[in-house]
C-alpha cells in the first residue's frame, strides 16, 4: 500500500511460488480471551512441509547446518536437495503489523515493523519424508487488543543442486520435486 491507494505493482518470474502468512485478531472477545489466558510471549503458526513422490537427502539450515543439529535456533533458510535440485526457503527476519481499525482512513500510515522466529523441526520418525517450519510472532505485536493485523513474506525458489540462479518452485515440480506445504495452526506460547 502507499497511503490509502494500493502500492506499486509486483512481479514474480514464471512458475515462481509465492505465499505469505497473514492473520488479524478483531473484536473485545479477542482481548478478553488473550487476557484471562495470562502471560503469552509468541503466537505460533505451524506449517507441516511434506515431501511426495521423492525422497529428501537431505535438509539443511541457516547455510549448512543440518536439521537434526539446528534445536530451536532461529532458521533464516532451509535447503531441502536429493541428488539434483534444490528447495530453497528464504525467512526475512522482519514482518508488518499495523491496526486493523485504522486501514481503512489511513491505509499502511500506521504500518509497523517487527522481528520473527523461525523454527524448524523434523515431524518425526513416523513421518521422514516431513518437517515443521513454526513461524513465532511477538504477541506484543500481533496479538492483544483485539485489532491488530499482520503479514509476512518468505521466500521461496528451487533449481538445480549448487546453482546460482534459482528457477523457480514450477520447475521443481516438473522435475518431480515436489514438496506439499499441509496446514497452518495457531498456538500462544
Amino acid at each position: 500500500m502507499s497511503g490509502t491507494e494500493c502500492g506499486a505493482k509486483r512481479t514474480f518470474k514464471p512458475g515462481a511460488y509465492k505465499f505469505s502468512l497473514f492473520g488479524n485478531n478483531l473484536g473485545s472477545g479477542y482481548a478478553a480471551a488473550i487476557a484471562n489466558m495470562g502471560t503469552r510471549t509468541h503466537m505460533g503458526f505451524r506449517m507441516k512441509l511434506q515431501a511426495k513422490g521423492v525422497t529428501f537427502d537431505k535438509a539443511t539450515l541457516n547455510g549448512g547446518t543440518d536439521i537434526k543439529e539446528i534445536g530451536e535456533t532461529d532458521v533464516t533458510s532451509i535447503v531441502i536437495a536429493n541428488a539434483d535440485t534444490e528447495l530453497m526457503y528464504t525467512f526475512p527476519k522482519d514482518f508488518n503489523y499495523g491496526k486493523a481499525s485504522t486501514m481503512p482512513a489511513e491505509g499502511d500510515a500506521g504500518l509497523k515493523t517487527g522481528a520473527i522466529k523461525v523454527v524448524v523441526s523434523l515431524a518425526g520418525e513416523a513421518e521422514p519424508d516431513a518437517l515443521y517450519i513454526d513461524y513465532l510472532f511477538p504477541m506484543d505485536k500481533v496479538g492483544t487488543t483485539g485489532d491488530q493485523y499482520f503479514v509476512y513474506d518468505p521466500e521461496v525458489t528451487g533449481g538445480k543442486v549448487g546453482s546460482q540462479k534459482p528457477n523457480g518452485a514450477g520447475q521443481l515440480a516438473a522435475s518431480g520435486f515436489v514438496a506439499v506445504a499441509v496446514a497452518a495452526v495457531s498456538q500462544l506460547f
